[in-house]
């Protein structure tokens, strides 16, 4: 009974393994959509991160979307990533990884504050979050921000206190005109680890999102590889099973403070 049952599995599971497959084929080089239209006109990517590494284990497929355009972009990362006393070398990790996805070395800003320590039990205050935001924001002129949502992917502190440093930027009307602010979903753990087989549900659910070529997720591996400091058993995990390694579905920072579709 048990062995019928793992068949059957295997006949429907099987075939939507395929399907799954060929439909991210063509979504990662086919885009439409009213969406996609308006993102396609945008010239200026800023990525804000909290840490070193997160522009290529979360935010890869939009930076190639923008690369792959031949657009400008740009990476706020707020911690040096001093958790285990290795500042030095997590920045050059940084910037050796930002190279490889296509970042210039001076598009790449790491504040380095110790208000803002790589610590997952520390709330960053979102005051001080948004008066940096700004001041870059003020500097460099983007067309869009990207940043994590209040689950910060991982449920990270560090993440989530960039969240609402934007969304206190909206809130109290500071943030420059014609600026778009996105942050990156997070999804629930199952739909986290399954990497392609989540890609029909997530374009069924939104029409904003980038989705990564094969060569784009292989060149968005190489680049963590970049962070050899943190290479362990559960990130080469991460980079195997992840869903953000191939596609970034992007929900409002503020709902209806964005610029009209």
């Amino acid at each position: 009974m048990l062995w019928g049952v793992f068949l059957h599995f295997l006949s429907v599971f099987i075939p939507f393994v395929c399907v799954s497959f060929l439909f991210y084929l063509l979504l990662s080089h086919f885009k439409s959509g009213a969406w996609r239209k308006e993102a396609d006109k945008w010239q200026h990517l800023l990525v804000v991160t909290a840490h070193p590494d997160d522009e290529c284990m979360f935010f890869s497929p939009s930076i190639f979307d923008f690369i792959r355009r031949q657009k400008h972009v740009s990476v706020l990362c707020f911690s040096d990533g001093n958790y285990m006393e290795l500042a030095d070398t997590r920045k050059k990790e940084l910037y050796d990884s930002c190279r490889i996805l296509g970042i210039q070395e001076n598009n790449v800003q790491i504040v380095g504050d110790s208000c803002f320590p790589d610590d997952p039990s520390r709330i960053w205050n979102e005051e001080l979050v948004a008066r940096i935001i700004l001041k870059h924001l003020l500097i460099i002129k983007p067309d869009v921000v990207l940043t994590f949502d209040q689950y910060g992917i991982s449920g990270h502190n560090n993440h989530c206190s960039i969240y609402y440093g934007c969304r206190k930027l909206l809130q109290d009307g500071r943030a420059p005109t014609g600026i778009n602010f996105y942050s990156l979903e997070t999804t629930n753990i199952l739909r986290k680890y399954v990497s392609f087989l989540d890609i029909p549900l997530s374009t069924v659910l939104t029409s904003k999102c980038y989705i990564s070529t094969i060569s784009a997720a292989i060149r968005a591996v190489r680049a963590m590889c970049a962070h050899s400091s943190q290479i362990t058993w559960y990130r080469i995990a991460y980079l195997m099973f992840s869903r953000y390694m191939l596609i970034n579905t992007l929900v409002d920072v503020l709902p209806g403070i964005n610029m009209p579709r």
